[in-house]
């Protein structure tokens, strides 16, 4: 069995994973502080229960799709280059 080794020129280039992975937890980190600060919006701006659940709403389909982008669509384009 032939064993092969990784050399330099060979290795993968990882800078694009790097910036993919900070990305996602930028992306993530900004949806953890908008969500520890839905109360203090609810109380500034006397927003109801209904109107808080629509803001939560919109916020969950905003992280499902930011979420679907950094977890499907960027790392295939990582690995068709």
């Amino acid at each position: 069995m032939q064993t092969t080794t990784i050399t330099p020129a060979t290795a993968p280039d990882m800078k694009l994973f790097y910036v993919y992975f900070a990305g996602f937890i930028a992306t993530s980190l900004g949806f953890i502080f908008r969500a520890l600060l839905l109360p203090e919006g609810e109380k500034e701006f006397n927003l109801n229960q209904t109107k808080l659940g629509a803001i939560v709403c919109v916020d969950c389909g905003l992280f499902r799709s930011a979420l679907l982008k950094w977890v499907i669509i960027f790392p295939i384009t990582i690995l068709v280059k």
